[in-house]
């Protein structure tokens, strides 16, 4: 079992601010697992949400693997963590549209900005990103997220 997003929107009637509090819930939850505690496998989220489908979109997957696009070395490593979270649609199109950027600032070859530098770690440098601007799992990921954003789905954190 790896760790994924899943399209999802929340069920008629359910609350997004009492959601918003089961995600945070399930960030706590996620952390231990990363330490590699043992977890509970109950999840109060699942009832309350209603998850998109392959059939829906058949030439997607039902859910996309974020390891290998949260550690990617095309984004600065302190980005990597925060792909690892249940979000509503407004919050997935911001995360994936804060990539799309860096790529394309990357491809552009202009000179970052001081905000767009303090994303860097000791050690990290822009020519650092550029190596795998072409790895074909970035185009997935972008293709995958943008096709479920425009028909209103979050992402689910499964793990």
């Amino acid at each position: 079992m790896g760790i994924d997003w899943q399209p999802f929107r929340l069920k008629p009637g359910i609350s997004k601010t009492e959601f918003e509090k089961l995600i945070l819930e399930q960030r706590q939850v996620f952390c231990e697992f990363e330490r590699g505690r043992r977890i509970a496998q109950s999840c109060p989220i699942l009832p309350l949400v209603e998850f998109g489908h392959a059939d829906d979109l058949p030439e997607y997957a039902d859910s996309l693997r974020l390891r290998p696009i949260a550690e990617t070395s095309a984004f600065p490593k302190s980005w990597a963590s925060e792909l690892f979270t249940t979000c509503f649609v407004d919050e997935t199109e911001r995360l994936v549209r804060k990539r799309i950027d860096w790529i394309e600032l990357l491809k552009t070859g202009r000179q970052p900005t001081s905000y767009e530098l303090q994303f860097l770690r000791q050690g990290e440098t822009f020519d650092s990103f550029t190596k795998n601007l072409n790895d074909p799992q970035l185009d997935e990921f972008f293709a995958w997220t943008k096709k479920w954003i425009n028909r209103g789905y979050g992402m689910y954190l499964s793990f």
